[in-house]
């Protein structure tokens, strides 16, 4: 992201500075810095939630938290799929602030998975993927894939063969066969 590169340039002009200081030194020299959050920054599930009331958003917000916390960074080989997420979302979400469209079948499928979702935290695994509920996914993450970055299409198009297959599977089933794939192994 643009704000990342200007952080690392910031820290390479600095770095040279550094060189047979201690810390306490280091520490003394550095300008005092404000983090300034972006003008009318929106989390995620606000831009894609906006039928839902703010309770609602930051229920589900706190509903995805845990299930990062709990489950996915808990098992080894989780730690992959978040950071997909945090590199790949900044790019859908901005996608999704300018097609109406795609934002409003994102927020449905959201909405519809998220019984599937708590019963997963909760450790039962009644709720199941629909046949439409995939192939509107699927869909969903083609129409994305056609307006982003070379890497995120790279990245969608994964998860297109995937999805595919996730037609009468609990969301634990799921996560189970995404901790064997390959990228895993690999740490990517």
């Amino acid at each position: 992201s643009p704000e990342l590169q200007g952080e690392i340039r910031w820290w390479k002009a600095w770095l040279p500075r550094f060189v047979g200081k201690t810390g306490w030194e280091i520490w003394q020299m550095l300008p005092e810095r404000r983090i300034r959050p972006e003008e009318g920054w929106v989390s995620p599930e606000e831009v894609v939630l906006q039928g839902l009331s703010p309770a609602e958003v930051a229920e589900y917000r706190r509903l995805l938290r845990r299930i990062w916390d709990e489950i996915m960074l808990v098992e080894p080989g989780g730690e992959v799929y978040v950071a997909g997420v945090y590199r790949h979302t900044p790019e859908v979400v901005r996608i999704l602030m300018r097609d109406e469209r795609l934002r409003r079948e994102a927020e449905a499928l959201l909405v519809e998975a998220r019984p599937g979702l708590e019963e997963w935290l909760a450790g039962r695994g009644v709720w199941r993927f629909s046949r439409g509920w995939v192939r509107r996914a699927e869909a969903l993450l083609g129409a994305v894939a056609e307006k982003g970055s070379p890497s995120l299409r790279v990245e969608l198009a994964w998860w297109r063969e995937r999805v595919v297959k996730w037609e009468r599977r609990t969301p634990r089933e799921v996560w189970e066969e995404l901790l064997r794939e390959e990228r895993v192994e690999n740490g990517r």
